[in-house]
């Protein structure tokens, strides 16, 4: 299966597993998967962590290279993503969980989410 991941899932795997869902802590691990984690995530992180409001224990240039040694792809932001998230219904106020609805619809792939506004889009969320 591949997926993509919301921020919070990477942030939870990575610093606090314990937080996932134990189906969700398998789908991780599972090699077999191919787990997605967007341009949008590493730029919401590196924001967040520039004003202090989030600690990943590393620096954030080290975090993201591991996160991608981890065995997680990188999605690029494109221009179609910008496209579909334009054309997203405001049922998210977040523009970072915007695009990774506007990324998943585009690649028809489900995003790992535990955020109840993300499941108000018609996408598959696991």
């Amino acid at each position: 299966m591949t997926f993509l991941i919301d921020t919070h899932v990477l942030l939870w795997w990575r610093l606090t597993p314990d937080r996932l869902r134990p189906e969700s802590r398998a789908l991780l691990a599972d090699r077999g998967n191919t787990v997605l984690w967007s341009a949008a995530t590493a730029w919401e992180i590196s924001i967040k962590t520039g004003i202090s409001k989030l600690d990943v224990g590393i620096p954030i240039g080290e975090f993201c290279v591991s996160t991608t040694r981890l065995g997680f792809d990188w999605l690029p932001i494109t221009a179609e993503h910008c496209a579909a998230m334009v054309e997203l219904p405001r049922l998210h106020g977040d523009p970072f969980d915007r695009m990774l609805v506007a990324q998943a619809t585009v690649e028809g792939i489900p995003l790992m989410s535990d955020d109840p506004q993300v499941v108000r889009y018609p996408i598959r969320v696991v």
